[in-house]
């Protein structure tokens, strides 16, 4: 049967007509004495009947310490929800629009497994300023004193203007030991012979493992506070040249003269060191490593932050960038160690001509290991140690913008900040070690026996620290994507832990400036003298990887 549309707005009006008993706006009153007395055989109290136009107490109608939330009036109003937490108009295209934001807060918290990689160790001198190497030809005696500061030609002994044994006065450290069976001469060899390291040999440090946990919520209007904090395991690098143990046995006197010197190389490195005593070229001389020749570079770091974000600059669509201001931590620790073990042995070099023509002898292949009928020990075998450590503790406010692209509900969104920040830097630097020092000049050149350095009368350590406060500035940028993937995981997406999480991965490169590193605040002098921290400062920065579970409530 078909009914006609005016047919039912003519029943709804007769029904409304035809209802004419009075009822009551008003609540029961359950204030009675009877109210909370259970009747016979009832498992709850049975309110009496109320009283027609009677006025109800509300807190008759919940028990004791009900919220008043909770309540029927006033928190409830019949014209707009009680849960309303902005109400705002705006005006867009010459339209208004009204937007309403239901009060809501929205926890989250996340723990996130972190593969770091931080700033290699620098491209510092290990030694102190050095004259260019170059072949300067057979040295011997040299007329007069080079003037420190000084630089022109200076003559030979024996030679004239026009031989190859004119050299360049410096007062910079001449870059080579003084290996030679001659007594009081140098046997120049070219830089192959020699090398002076940096800290550019050493290689990247190598990846490593770290932990981040965040704590936070956002409100309706977008504003929130997160906690964040990170810790990053210990990273390291190395650079050898030589050996000390050899197939589990440690070399010494008796295995070099087995070996016949063929497991030594100044090739493995050497350090240019000032002592304050004149040489041939400024005050100090060239330490030889032909046994080992070892440097280490160590660092880690962890930091954290408390960041408060404020109301959107700009929101369109699922785009939204908010300013954030906060406070960060940054922990730095740095270490440089180097080791050095010389054989105490002096010699001529295979392929070497006392004139220093590298390779031309008749017959001979240049190798840069001691011809063994040439060795002569000068002094014993000793192990130099220099360790420089640097904690920076880096504390100051930072301002910043987060943006997000999506929304939580779309399943994939992807959201990054910027920081920016200037912070005090406390810093302590630790430099200690044990027998620094060329005692090779010190016999030969010197005539000491034995080398001062190596006498038990002295003391060749050296233990320094030194604490400092300076401002450094900082720059952190993070890009991150969160997606709804745990979802799509048979297992997981029952279990109810994972019920409101979701995956996320990002990338986060964090800078430093004005840092002091470890291998590029030691100024390198020797015995007599000791080595000492110098201040400089430079850049430093740290890469991650993140891969997080990501919970919102």
């Amino acid at each position: 049967m078909r009914i006609q549309p005016w047919m039912t707005a003519v029943a709804g009006a007769v029904t409304l007509l035809a209802n004419q008993s009075p009822v009551s706006g008003q609540t029961p009153d359950y204030s009675g004495a009877d109210f909370y007395a259970a009747g016979p055989g009832n498992a709850y109290p049975v309110p009496p009947a109320p009283a027609a136009g009677s006025y109800v107490d509300p807190n008759l109608i919940y028990a004791p310490g009900t919220p008043e939330s909770f309540q029927p009036w006033p928190q409830i109003s019949p014209f707009q929800p009680g849960n309303v937490g902005q109400d705002q108009f705006a005006n867009q295209g010459g339209l208004w629009f009204r937007d309403i934001l239901h009060r809501r807060r929205t926890y989250e918290a996340s723990i996130e497994a972190l593969v770091l990689w931080y700033a290699d160790a620098g491209n510092a001198t290990i030694g102190s300023p050095y004259a260019q190497p170059g072949n300067y030809g057979g040295i011997s005696n040299p007329q007069g004193v080079p003037m420190p500061g000084y630089a022109g030609l200076y003559p030979v002994v024996g030679s004239s203007p026009a031989t190859i044994g004119w050299y360049d006065v410096t007062n910079k450290i001449y870059p080579y030991p003084a290996l030679s069976t001659t007594a009081g001469t140098y046997v120049i060899q070219d830089e192959r012979s020699y090398p002076i390291r940096t800290a550019g040999h050493l290689p990247d440090p190598s990846t490593t493992a770290g932990i981040k946990g965040n704590l936070g919520f956002f409100n309706e209007d977008d504003t929130g506070v997160m906690a964040t904090a990170w810790w990053g395991g210990e990273a390291s690098s190395e650079f050898v040249r030589g050996a000390d143990v050899i197939n589990g046995i440690p070399v010494t006197r008796s295995m070099i003269n087995t070996l016949a010197g063929q497991n030594l190389t100044p090739r493995n490195g050497v350090i240019p060191l000032y002592n304050g005593e004149p040489g041939l070229f400024g005050d100090g001389s060239t330490a030889k490593y032909d046994v080992l020749f070892q440097m280490r570079n160590t660092v880690e770091a962890a930091g954290a932050n408390f960041s408060l974000y404020q109301q959107p600059l700009y929101k369109n669509g699922g785009i939204k960038v908010r300013p954030l201001w906060g406070l960060r931590y940054q922990y730095i620790g740095e270490g440089f160690h180097f080791k050095g073990v010389d054989s105490g042995f002096n010699y001529e070099l295979t392929g070497v001509t006392t004139g220093g023509t590298t390779g031309s002898t008749t017959g001979t292949t240049y190798t840069g290991r001691p011809v063994s009928t040439t060795m002569v020990a000068l002094y014993n075998q000793y192990e130099a140690r220099l360790n420089n450590t640097v904690q920076s503790h880096i504390a100051g406010p930072e301002i910043g913008l987060r943006f997000d692209l999506g929304e939580n509900s779309s399943g994939f969104k992807i959201w990054g900040e910027t920081n920016l920040g200037l912070a005090v830097n406390s810093e302590e630097i630790h430099l200690w070690g044990d027998n620094i020092g060329d005692p090779l000049f010190d016999a030969r050149l010197n005539g000491n026996t034995p080398p001062r350095m190596l006498d038990p009368a002295n003391d060749s350590t050296f233990n320094s620290k030194v604490n400092s406060a300076h401002v450094s500035p900082m720059f952190q940028q993070s890009v991150f994507a969160d997606m709804d993937l745990l979802s799509a995981i048979p297992v997981i997406r029952k279990m109810p832990l994972f019920e409101y999480a979701t995956f996320r991965f990002g990338y986060t490169f964090t800078w430093v400036g004005e840092v002091s590193r470890p291998a590029e605040t030691i100024n390198w002098q020797g015995f007599p003298l000791y080595p000492e921290i110098k201040r400089t400062r430079s850049g430093w920065h740290a890469n991650q990887l993140n891969f997080a579970l990501d919970w919102k409530y």
